[in-house]
């Protein structure tokens, strides 16, 4: 009996043995990745981007607070109307 032989019968169906050959290859390609030098620059880029959303925030913070408690004004006075 060949290896091929003796897996087919340990595994009930061919699904379950194609989904473990998909899931290995998709951690070898998020294991390259995360090991790539774009990989790093991507996580930079995103770190900047969420650095610079908080500074927007902190900046226009009595701003954005205004227009929030507008915004709950106008929909407890429709939810009153109604």
């Amino acid at each position: 009996m060949t290896i091929i032989q003796r897996k087919a019968k340990e595994i009930p169906n061919g699904r379950t043995a194609r989904a473990a050959s998909r899931r290995s290859g998709e951690l070898a390609g998020i294991k390259k990745g995360m090991l790539s030098e774009s990989g790093e620059t991507n996580i930079i880029a995103i770190i900047l981007i969420i650095i610079v959303v908080i500074a927007l925030a902190v900046i226009f913070r009595n701003q954005l607070l205004g227009i929030v408690a507008r915004l709950f004004n106008r929909i407890n006075g429709a939810i009153d109307d109604f």
